[in-house]
């Protein structure tokens, strides 16, 4: 479970949400919608540690994310499938190499590959990779520890609308097996399918 409580965060002048107050529940869809520029990449940080808010308090499982140390903020960030919208992948390795620095076990790393279309490509270099291509290997390598908490930001950018279906239905399926996601979009309606349990609008 995710809890905002009294939730205020200022970037620069901007105020992004103030004395705000939502519960996640455990295997439940949370959806951040607003312009961009709103705040929403700011917001998904502030509950991964990244980010300090101005006041009010982030819990998960009861624990207050600011109050973790170092290493346990490491161990959230691990444990849970990011997905920023602001990302980069390293100019060395392999598709496969990269799927199993992930977290994808060996056993797992041929059906993943699989999913994301990459089985004639798997020892390609990642330099070598479209950026569309690159998009579907960064949300795939997010799912290669299988999660049980999913934060993707902004992630069907760059996706054609095929993609966009292939991975929608694998966070419906994730949903089901009670997995908690938080996802952030300009485009509440591009998350329908997903029955969201709780929307947030940034302005």
């Amino acid at each position: 479970m995710i809890e905002l409580k009294q939730l205020s965060i200022a970037r620069g002048n901007k105020e992004i949400c103030a004395d705000l107050s939502v519960v996640i529940s455990k295997g439940a869809c949370c959806l951040v919608t607003g312009p961009n520029g709103s705040g929403k990449s700011t917001l998904l940080q502030a509950l991964l540690g990244i980010v300090k808010p101005s006041s009010g308090q982030i819990l998960i499982d009861d624990y207050d994310v600011q109050q973790l140390s170092r290493a346990d903020k490491q161990i959230l960030i691990q444990s849970t499938g990011i997905a920023l919208q602001e990302f980069s992948l390293p100019s060395f390795g392999t598709v496969r190499h990269f799927l199993q620095e992930a977290g994808c076990a060996a056993s797992a790393t041929a059906e993943l590959l699989s999913f994301l279309e990459f089985q004639s490509q798997a020892e390609a270099q990642l330099d070598q990779l479209s950026t569309s291509e690159k998009k579907r290997l960064y949300l795939g390598s997010s799912l290669a520890r299988q999660p049980r908490l999913v934060m993707w930001d902004e992630p069907f950018s760059e996706l054609d609308e095929r993609w966009k279906g292939k991975f929608l239905k694998v966070l419906e399926e994730l949903k089901k097996a009670g997995t908690t996601i938080i996802i952030t979009s300009f485009s509440a309606s591009a998350f329908d399918r997903l029955q969201p349990d709780a929307i947030l609008s940034l302005e």
